[in-house]
């Protein structure tokens, strides 16, 4: 694959990190990666977002430059690689959303509409900085015009898979639980410090991994300002799809829903 941890965090990396963010000189240790295939994505738009709107603000002394979400992302990754002494990853990828809109505005125009810009401006100028951060600490960054970044680290963790590799998701976004696969692809909470795996997530949803883009499509989406059905909470769309299947499933069976608002609405569209 094409990106590869071999060599990180050598003493020049770790040296130009520090200049990068702060402008000062450091030797970092060098660290040596286990040989078992495992690949480490960082979901750097999401946790950047939450950190930048969750942080006062943090500038860079000798030019004012704003690095709030930098010195976030960096603090969470040096844990994290410091972390697993038996379970170092063998291969990285820092994930970022390209710049402008992508194929899911298309598809609905409102999409993610009611996202606050505040403070948006600063955080932008924070993504270069970041680029060249998470290089230095041996991650390949990736962006992909016109797709979102969760796709692509959703499509990295499935052709891992695939590959053989086995896959740890950096991430705080509740969407990748679709792609967790026991023994292969796990998420890593970086909020909770904690693993989650298919049990996890079937806790959580009331679904297994398999059906969760089920659950999302009944219930919708407020973050992100997707419709769901309305009447139809987490709690309840995972019963419909646990009695009926797959979303088209519970269209074709609308008449059976035993809630009469529901029993409406899933009828008005099937």
């Amino acid at each position: 694959m094409a990106f590869d941890f071999s060599g990180y965090m050598r003493n020049g990396n770790a040296g130009r990190f520090c200049d990068a963010v702060w402008g000062c000189n450091m030797r970092g240790a060098v660290r040596r990666m286990s040989d078992r295939p495992h690949l480490l994505i960082l979901d750097v738009s999401g946790f950047a977002y939450r950190a930048h709107h969750a942080m006062p603000p943090v500038y860079r002394p000798k030019d004012g430059q704003p690095i709030g979400a930098v010195l976030g992302l960096m603090a969470m990754t040096w844990r994290l690689l410091g972390v697993a002494q038996s379970d170092k990853p063998t291969h990285g990828a820092a994930v970022f959303d390209a710049p402008g809109k992508n194929f899911r505005h298309k598809l609905d125009p409102g999409y993610k509409a009611n996202r606050p810009p505040s403070r948006n401006v600063e955080l932008a100028e924070q993504f270069p900085v970041m680029h060249h951060a998470a290089e230095t600490l041996g991650f390949k960054t990736i962006e992909v015009p016109g797709v979102e970044a969760d796709d692509t680290i959703a499509s990295l963790a499935v052709k891992a898979r695939a590959a053989g590799m086995r896959t740890t998701i950096v991430s705080s976004d509740k969407d990748f639980g679709q792609v967790v696969e026991d023994g292969w692809i796990e998420i890593y909470a970086p909020i909770q410090r904690r693993r989650l795996l298919a049990a996890d997530v079937e806790t959580k949803m009331g679904v297994p991994p398999k059906m969760v883009p089920h659950v999302q499509a009944l219930w919708g989406d407020a973050v992100d300002n997707i419709i769901g059905v309305d009447g139809v909470g987490r709690d309840k769309a995972a019963r419909l799809v646990l009695r009926f299947g797959g979303i088209e499933d519970v269209l074709a069976a609308a008449k059976d829903v035993r809630w009469p608002p529901v029993r409406a609405q899933l009828m008005k569209n099937a």
